[in-house]
């Protein structure tokens, strides 16, 4: 069985990037059926912070993560810190942006099967950010 969805849980970078996202989500939450939304703002570039909005993400049961970033050294910070703590696999869903990953880098990525960044990658949807 599926895990119910209208929670979801917004991880973003403090970069000019990541911060135009916040308004527009809050703004939807309504329209888009979410019960709850939970964002947390990650504001320096090691693991402590990634670790402690991850640990919230978990003790309040969100099971939809929405990764807001467009530097992928942050995405791949994100995936260790996941892994360590059990939420890459089947019952977690996690949404990126196509701007974690950009399109220039795609052919050059070469992750060791069932690495953080191999478990995130599988079965994460990717969307567009549009102009």
């Amino acid at each position: 069985p599926g895990k119910e969805r209208n929670f979801i849980a917004i991880i973003y970078d403090f970069t000019d990037f990541g911060e135009q996202f916040e308004d527009p989500i809050e703004d939807q939450e309504d329209r888009l059926g979410f019960d709850s939304l939970t964002e947390h703002m990650v504001q320096e570039e090691g693991p402590e912070q990634v670790r402690e909005a991850l640990e919230v993400v978990v003790e309040d049961g969100y099971h939809t993560i929405t990764l807001i970033t467009d530097r992928p050294p942050f995405l791949e910070t994100v995936a260790q810190v996941a892994d360590e703590l059990g939420i890459l696999g089947p019952e977690w869903f996690w949404v990126l942006g196509n701007a974690a990953m950009p399109s220039q880098i795609l052919s050059t990525l070469e992750y060791e099967p069932d690495s953080p960044m191999d478990k995130l990658l599988r079965g994460a949807a990717v969307y567009r950010d549009l102009d």
